[in-house]
């Protein structure tokens, strides 16, 4: 009986075996290997707007072509929570870099500088992401400084990580923090702070940007609408107690800023919903 080797499972003899069908068993090892490097050719690689796969299984793996020459491989897990079921195999960041010098204020505020508004980075797909930074902060009189990633237009206020103070001359960097929940075509910037001491300048900016896992959806950035039920509390009926209560259920998920029912595209509406 020919060995096998522990992973691929490919056939070998063994001095113990004293008849082999040498032609059997080399056509079984070359059909496996066929086997084996037609698998390894089909991971689909895919642009942003091709993604996600379709009918993925468990332990799947594919390539994003997020922007060449940047490729990110994700392993699809079938048991993964929170919605993000591709996870982050290999590649390498995302960059944005800065080499000008830009001028901010003294007045507290995370802010842009002067040169221009960045360096910033486009989230390609809806997921979790890794962020980093570096840069060089110059200031005539010693000061409290800081540096940090802004999230655009995700949430309404800044999120700053890895915020360092810093007296003048001082290079500010961070470890790789995460920033979750980020949505398609969502912006993730630098912004810089002085507390006290001169107005400063910064110089030699870097950002870096990778995921950890991302959507099995093709959701894109929407706007959040202003609140949903406030809105029709006055157009109702007085004779009207209720809505519906998928309607209203819907409205509550809309509400709570929940809009992958919509945006995922799991269904047509049935004909009694087109009706009402």
């Amino acid at each position: 009986m020919p060995g096998q080797t522990p992973i691929l499972r490919l056939p070998y003899p063994l001095p113990a075996d004293a008849l082999v069908d040498y032609p059997a068993l080399g056509q079984n090892l070359a059909t496996l290997l066929e086997q084996t490097i037609r698998q390894t050719l089909a991971i689909p690689r895919l642009t942003p707007a091709q993604w996600p796969p379709a009918n993925p299984v468990d332990g799947m793996l594919a390539i994003l072509n997020v922007a060449a020459p940047i490729t990110w491989l994700f392993r699809y897990n079938a048991n993964a929570g929170g919605g993000y079921p591709w996870e982050f195999l290999g590649g390498p960041p995302l960059t944005a870099n800065l080499a000008s010098i830009g001028n901010f204020t003294n007045d507290g505020t995370y802010q842009p500088a002067s040169d221009a508004d960045g360096p910033a980075i486009t989230v390609p797909k809806t997921g979790d992401y890794l962020a980093d930074f570096h840069a060089a902060i110059l200031s005539g009189t010693a000061g409290a400084f800081g540096c940090g990633v802004q999230v655009q237009p995700v949430v309404a206020n800044a999120t700053q990580l890895g915020t360092l103070p810093a007296a003048q001359g001082t290079t500010l960097s961070n470890v790789p923090s995460t920033i979750t929940n980020q949505l398609t075509g969502a912006t993730i910037r630098l912004r810089y702070q002085a507390t006290a001491g001169a107005n400063a300048q910064t110089r030699y900016r870097a950002l870096r940007l990778w995921p950890t896992r991302v959507a099995n959806t093709a959701t894109v950035l929407r706007a959040r609408p202003e609140p949903v039920l406030p809105q029709l509390e006055p157009l109702l009926e007085p004779e009207v107690e209720q809505l519906d209560d998928d309607v209203l259920e819907l409205l509550q998920r809309a509400d709570n800023g929940d809009y992958d029912f919509i945006l995922a595209g799991d269904r047509e509406p049935g004909p009694e919903e087109l009706q009402r």
